[in-house]
């Protein structure tokens, strides 16, 4: 007799068991069976299964996909949210932390950037790759940099609250790249900080407008636009010489205002005033006070030291646009701001030797490193003082 011959041929291991399956039941549609173990009290055999729309490479990398994140103990099941509800969720969530006109410039940028071409796929289903696209489309429609940066910002902390509410298991983000500046971006001359001739040029040139007090008070304190229209009368104190500021305005349309209160307590700050700048704010209550009495009536009273003709507040835009007419008549670069003022200051005085601690108090900064960052500014002429000023201290001379 011989011997049975070995179910298996020899020299060969037998096949694994595969724990995924899958059947096509239609053009593009697959059900798919995966097997998920056995319960060790029952010895019950444990399926996952699902129909999947899609071809049969995609039905194997599902089947993958499944078995990855049965054994890493995350869900199977992808989530079904589309990416603008979670949209909407990010929103909703963003309203008890920032201000409403964060929120208002969230929503827009949102609204233009982002929810037409990512909108409609499932937030799981979002790749590094349609972030990618978006960018580019973004730059070829002429944005600038800065505001593909914020839109890359914006989505940053989208994926991130996904991730953290365990709607996905990880941001796509770290597989995205940002446009590299166009070409001229880096040669273009920074014209944030006017020089004292600029400044000079501007107030002439302002001079008998609206806003001419404001612009002389905003050189000289460096407030934000939005702190310098929030100002009232009664946070001058004439006898000290001092100006409080502890608000700033915030239009929500252009009908609608309200006030709101610095973030830190370094922001609320008390300015001491010099004689000239008293008899600034003293013209302006005088033109105030005519204005008022020509008006009668029909004044409302909120007590701001710049108000319009009927004693309601300026918004910002029309500060800005004030401003560039003012410009205009200088012959100034119109990418000069109200906050230009802000900028020139501080620039202005670190570059006469003013202590950069003294400078980031009166701007209300946290600390000096936000000053010495962000608002001061290389002038023309700046680094022509500087090389004889390096020259002078190798050659000895004093």
């Amino acid at each position: 007799m011989t011997d049975k011959k070995p179910d298996n041929k020899a020299g060969k291991k037998p096949k694994p068991r595969r724990i995924g399956q899958r059947e096509e039941i239609a053009k593009d549609k697959h059900v798919i069976r995966v097997f998920l173990g056995r319960d060790t009290s029952t010895g019950k055999r444990h399926y996952h299964s699902e129909t999947f729309l899609g071809g049969a490479k995609q039905a194997e990398a599902r089947i993958r996909e499944i078995i990855r994140r049965y054994n890493a103990g995350e869900p199977i099941k992808a989530n079904a949210d589309t990416f603008e509800n979670f949209l909407d969720a990010w929103l909703e969530a963003k309203k008890l932390s920032v201000e409403e006109s964060s929120l208002k410039t969230y929503r827009e940028k949102i609204d233009w950037y982002i929810r037409p071409t990512l909108g409609k796929k499932l937030l799981a289903r979002v790749m590094a790759e349609d972030i990618q696209r978006l960018y580019g489309k973004l730059h070829d429609d002429g944005l600038s940099r800065a505001t593909i940066h914020f839109v890359h910002t914006i989505l940053g902390m989208i994926f991130k609250l996904a991730v953290k509410r365990k709607k996905l298991t990880g941001s796509p983000m770290a597989g995205v790249e940002l446009p590299k500046e166009q070409t001229g971006d880096q040669d273009a001359p920074e014209e944030r900080a006017m020089t004292s001739e600029q400044v000079a040029r501007f107030l002439a040139a302002a001079d008998g407008t609206r806003f001419d007090n404001l612009f002389k008070l905003a050189f000289h304190v460096g407030c934000r636009p939005g702190e310098l229209l929030a100002l009232k009368w009664g946070d001058l104190d004439a006898g000290a010489r001092t100006l409080r500021v502890n608000q700033s305005i915030v239009w929500r349309n252009s009908k609608e205002w309200y006030l709101k209160k610095p973030k830190t307590k370094l922001s609320r700050r008390a300015l001491p005033l010099t004689d000239a700048l008293i008899e600034v704010l003293s013209a302006q209550r005088k033109r105030q006070l005519e204005a008022r009495l020509k008006i009668g009536k029909l004044w409302t009273d909120h007590g701001f030291i710049f108000a319009n003709e009927i004693g309601e507040p300026y918004s910002q835009g029309t500060l800005l646009n004030d401003c560039k007419r003012i410009l205009k008549a200088a012959g100034l670069p119109v990418t000069f701001k109200p906050y230009t003022a802000r900028h020139t200051m501080a620039t202005l005085l670190i570059a006469g030797g003013t202590n950069p601690k003294a400078v980031s108090e009166r701007l209300g900064h946290s600390n000096v490193t936000i000053t010495l960052q962000t608002y001061t500014h290389v002038n023309p002429g700046m680094q022509s003082a500087v090389s004889e000023e390096i020259e002078r201290l190798l050659s000895g001379q004093k």
